[in-house]
């Protein structure tokens, strides 16, 4: 097996490779735990965009509508293609004042 003493980022020490291993996978983990939390709030947000979307609240309140929209944006690149399609057809609703009827 591995013999020696490997540098780890995580714990910023020499470790050995049973430990860089542990290390590295608790990385993961956590890192999978945050990815999970921000998908959750993202769909959050999302649900709220269709609220506002379904009411029209977009045609009288473009103002919050828009931070919404911006507020989704900013995560554009853990958005599926459907999503930022739907983010796209938003926006243009908000641009246009038109009525939502998806």
């Amino acid at each position: 097996m591995h013999k020696g003493r490997f540098w780890c980022h995580v714990k910023q020490d020499l470790v050995s490779w049973d430990e860089l291993m542990r290390a590295h996978t608790e990385r993961e983990d956590n890192w999978s735990i945050f990815e999970t939390g921000l998908r959750a709030r993202v769909r959050k947000r999302f649900d709220l965009l269709q609220k506002m979307l379904e009411n029209d609240d977009h045609i009288n309140n473009q103002s919050d509508t828009l931070d919404l929209i911006a507020s989704i944006s900013k995560l554009w690149h853990i958005l599926s293609e459907e999503d930022r399609d739907y983010i796209q057809a938003a926006s243009q609703a908000v641009d246009e004042k038109t009525h939502w009827d998806v």
